[in-house]
């Protein structure tokens, strides 16, 4: 990145070949559309190596199948200055006969394209768990509220029940907060307060 700066004294424009000094951008890591454009162009370019055919060749076999791709946008595809079109794409696997769409899998995969299915299914899964729980504790916060209902217990069973019945209930009040924060987190219906 160049920065443009501006001369105080003439007020204009002036074109800075140094890099920008504390500018908001974090270039470290480069994107995936552009790791995806560059691998692209590395299979592309090793298919047409492996093949023997130019560039030139290569641009004229491809307007044979129907979708020209220009000879001097070869190179740059290659290079992954220029982005690919699906039908390009298409058009130069078959041209040089390999599996364009073998090409995409693989690249797709080096770019390492985030998807939020996976995040999603963890999600659901750990919800599962959580609802799970949820359902566990409560039978068992019902057979320690009906054993405290028994007149016959001893004081030291009774508060040994009380204490298990708080932490059940302290327990319980966790899980259903766990249980709102996966189900905001799915996009769903947080629970109806009645749940409880």
């Amino acid at each position: 990145m160049i920065c443009r700066q501006i001369d105080n004294n003439t007020h204009s424009r002036v074109r800075n070949r140094t890099p920008c000094q504390n500018v908001a951008m974090d270039d470290t890591e480069e994107r995936w559309p552009t790791v995806l454009s560059r691998h692209l162009g590395a299979l592309i370019a090793t298919a047409r190596k492996a093949s023997g055919m130019s560039a030139v060749k290569l641009s004229d076999a491809t307007a044979r199948l129907g979708m020209s791709v220009h000879r001097v946008a070869i190179p740059r595809i290659e290079r992954g200055e220029q982005v690919v079109t699906v039908p390009e794409l298409i058009a130069l696997g078959n041209a040089l006969d390999a599996d364009w769409a073998a090409w995409l899998i693989e690249a797709a995969e080096v770019a390492n394209i985030a998807s939020d299915r996976a995040e999603r299914i963890k999600l659901a899964s750990t919800l599962a768990d959580v609802q799970t729980s949820i359902a566990v504790l409560t039978e068992r916060m019902k057979f320690t509220r009906a054993t405290l209902s028994d007149s016959g217990l001893s004081e030291a069973i009774r508060g040994l029940q009380e204490t298990e019945l708080s932490a059940y209930e302290e327990a319980l009040e966790s899980l259903h907060a766990q249980h709102d924060e996966l189900t905001s987190k799915l996009g769903r219906a947080p629970r109806d307060v009645s749940d409880a």
